[in-house]
Order: C-alpha cells, then structure tokens, then sequence
C-alpha cells in the first residue's frame, strides 16, 4: 500500500467514523435494533447534496444532512411507539422509503453532480476539516451522555422498569436516542457527499453492514465501555476497517479482485461477530 492508500484509508475511516458512531449509540446506549441506517444515510447524502447544487452554503447543506438524518430516525420511533410496530420493522419501514425520499430530494434524478461548486474541503486540507469535526463532535458526545439527560437515555434503553419509577419518559428518551443516532449517520452521508462531490441515490446500500462492522472492530481494539473509549474506538475502528479493505483489494497474491469487497466485508463480519461469542 501507498502513501496515499493509508490518506484515502484515514479519510474515508472519518467519514464513516460518524456511521459507526450512530449505530453504536443505538446498538449500545439505547439498546435498540435500529435498521433505518441505509435510509438516514441516504437521506442526508442527498439533503447535502441537492442544496449544495443549488447554491446553498455547503456548511448549511452539511448541517440540513445532520438535521434530515435525525428526521428519519424520529420517524422510526414514531412507528415504533405510536404505530406499534416492532424495532426491526420500523427500521426496515423507513430504510425502505429512504430511496424514494432521496429521490424526491433531488427532484427525480438519481444522482448529482457539484465539482464547479465549494465544498466544505474546498479552502481547507481535507483531513484538517475531518479531524475538526471528529473533536467537536468527541466534545458534544462526551458531554451530552455524561449528563442527567444522556444518562436517562441510556437507563431507558437497557432497564426501562427502573427508568419508570424514577418517572423517566421512555418514548421520549427513544426517540431522542434514535433521532440523534441517524442525525449522526445523515451527517455522514452529507460529509460524504461533500468529499466525493458527487451522490448517487444507491450509495446507501451496504452502509448496515459497514457501520456493524467498524464499531464491532472498534469495540476490540478498545473494549473499555467508557464514552471516550467508545468514541474512539468508532473512528480508529473505522481508519482500521479501510486499511485492512484497501489491502485486501490491493493484495493480489491473494486473487482478490475489486469486485470480491461484499465476499471480504461478510467475512470480517463474520470473524468479529465468531469472536464475540467465543470470548
């Protein structure tokens, strides 16, 4: 591998470092088993990218994916509070219609293109501007789950009996932590959108399981269960996951070819997953 392979590696890991870091909020603070990733990526990507066609701010456009994402998730736990509906299904319900949202979102056409306009790496070095938003976020995260709040989430989300006789809303902190888990993801959708200068409305597919696998590889390399930790662990696990896909690619001693990237994602999937149970 190149100088440049590990560059594109730590940039690509950052973005989907976001990714990560929505669905572990949901898989570990909230305990929920949210699907609607695929859908709140796509969502936010095309938020994203559609105001950045049109002449928007791309920072505003970047901030739409955050807020566009977060709409989705709200929705999940709409139905699956209100419409009674299972966790699963809910999810599934919204990833389903995250195509046809997108669509809509960019008025009919499958993808856009924006590399005449400004982006949010446009005056900035790239990794600059990743790491910048990786610190802020690293301080809002931190911070918001340390409080009585974060912490009402997370007790809703693994005992909610006990949440209840402290007189704890446990929709509401559902919702929050699904609205907030897909803000994350949507924002990186949008972030990438930025990055490649491009979306296509099937960019979202395959993002579950990319985002399963990084925070299961990030919970190995740091296992400790504190926030910081556990943030981290998002972001290296996700530099670490493009590393070892750019090599395996690369590798081809091996005979891989890039077409074999689903065959080597089911299969690390499939070793994090074996260990997990085995320890």
């Amino acid at each position: 591998m190149t100088f440049t392979d590990l560059l594109l590696s730590c940039e690509l890991g950052l973005i989907f470092g976001f990714l990560s870091l929505g669905i572990y909020i949901t898989l570990r603070l909230i305990n929920f088993t949210d699907l609607t990733c695929t859908g709140s990526f796509t969502i936010g990507a095309a938020t994203a990218a559609q105001m950045i066609f049109l002449g928007y701010n791309c920072w505003l456009a970047t901030l739409a994916s955050f807020l566009a994402g977060g709409a989705a998730g709200a929705l999940t736990a709409f139905l699956h509070i209100h419409m009674r509906i299972s966790d699963i299904f809910s999810g599934i319900i919204t990833a389903y219609t995250g195509y046809s949202i997108g669509l809509h979102i960019l008025k009919g056409a499958p993808n856009r293109s924006f590399m005449e306009v400004d982006n949010i790496f446009t005056q900035q070095p790239t990794l600059l501007i990743l790491f910048l938003l990786v610190i802020f976020f690293a301080i809002i995260y931190v911070f918001f789950f340390s409080t009585r709040l974060g912490l009402a989430m997370q007790v809703a989300g693994y005992k909610p009996w006990l949440a209840q006789q402290f007189h704890v809303k446990t929709t509401r902190m559902i919702t929050g932590g699904l609205t907030l888990s897909n803000a994350l993801i949507g924002l990186s959708g949008g972030v990438m959108a930025n990055y490649q200068e491009f979306f296509d409305i099937t960019q979202g597919t395959g993002t579950l399981i990319t985002g399963l696998s990084i925070a299961l590889l990030g919970e190995k390399i740091f296992p400790l269960r504190s926030l910081l930790a556990s943030y981290t662990g998002c972001f290296v696990g996700a530099i670490a996951y493009q590393t070892l896909i750019s090599f395996a690619i690369q590798c081809t001693s091996l005979g891989l070819e890039p077409y074999d990237i689903n065959i080597i994602l089911a299969i690390l999937m499939v070793l994090l997953i074996w260990k997990r149970k085995s320890c």
